[in-house]
């Protein structure tokens, strides 16, 4: 994660059938994760189009950034992970923090 001010920032991606959506976390100091920013795009059959647009928001050079998709995730070059594995990391922090 990118660190700025002791807070950690990632962004996620999925590249969906029909949209392409995009989350922005920031891990705080006391380790609360915090969504910033969030979106979900129709891509219109041009996936790939639309994420280099978003990308530009970003400095994925630095920030950790990772990709999921089951038919688009393979049209760039970042980490990928499956949605099964973005579910299972997501519930064991949402399951750890009890809320």
């Amino acid at each position: 994660m990118t660190e700025i001010n002791n807070s950690k920032f990632a962004v996620g991606i999925c590249m969906g059938a029909s949209s392409v959506s995009y989350v922005k976390a920031e891990k705080t100091y006391d380790g609360r994760i915090i969504i910033q920013e969030f979106e979900a795009i129709s891509h219109n059959g041009d996936p790939k189009k639309v994420l280099i647009e978003k990308l530009k928001n970003f400095n994925i050079s630095v920030t950790p950034t990772v990709v999921t998709g089951r038919k688009f995730r393979h049209l760039v070059d970042l980490t990928k992970i499956t949605e099964p594995e973005a579910v299972e990391i997501a519930f064991a922090y949402h399951n750890k923090s009890g809320e």
